[in-house]
């Protein structure tokens, strides 16, 4: 279905963060330069604490989106969070995720950007830079997995999309127990654009947790 690689992918990384094994560490690849553009949507929800664990559709506005990605408006998934969020528990983490759809001239048009939020149930269980990488690179032997300089402690990016329709996932660690995964389903956009308005949503997301 249009628009679910990107959340697809994103949410693979919160299984992994759930607890999931991950095999051993893998080599890097290159890295990306973090060109991220800036954004001042209006309405922007506040900070939350730090021990909490934010509804996903609170981390970024759709007035910020359509700043972030010029030219597009976004509307929120009508998901209700029960069928969208995880609460975890003592052995299993906390996910939360999010999905804004943007409006076009035809299916190819549109746009998918998604958000998912992993928050381990302990600082031990937060995993790795190294597992996560490990967890990415898993997922297929054509996947180029790129570090991001600049986002929270460390920060990751790799397309998992076919010929026509890209599906690129910046992933991001922030310690003590969080990681981040943002993601987009474009058709014909250019991957260097897209990590660089990934890594504004990121950026917007991790100043509200």
């Amino acid at each position: 279905m249009l628009g679910r690689t990107g959340l697809s992918a994103a949410l693979a990384f919160g299984l992994i963060a759930c607890g999931n094994p991950a095999p051993q560490e893998q080599g890097k690849g290159e890295t990306a330069t973090d060109t991220t553009a800036g954004n001042t949507g209006a309405g922007a929800p506040t900070a939350a604490a730090a021990s909490e664990t934010p509804d996903a559709c609170t981390l970024v506005t759709p007035d910020e989106l359509a700043a972030i990605f010029a030219g597009r408006s976004f509307t929120q998934d009508a998901l209700p969070a029960e069928r969208r969020n995880s609460p975890g528990g003592p052995r299993r983490n906390a996910v939360t995720s999010c999905t804004f759809v943007s409006t076009g001239a035809s299916i190819p048009d549109m746009m998918t950007v998604s958000i998912v939020l992993t928050t381990a149930h302990s600082d031990k269980a937060q995993p790795t830079m190294d597992k996560m990488w490990a967890g990415a690179a898993k997922l297929g032997q054509k996947v180029e997995l790129k570090t991001v300089d600049g986002l929270g402690d460390g920060a990751y990016w790799f397309n998992i999309g076919g010929s026509s329709r890209s599906g690129i996932v910046l992933s991001v660690m922030r310690n003590p127990r969080h990681w981040l995964a943002v993601s987009e389903s474009s058709s014909g956009q250019e991957e260097a654009v897209t990590v660089s308005r990934l890594s504004a949503v990121a950026k917007a997301a991790l100043g509200r947790f």
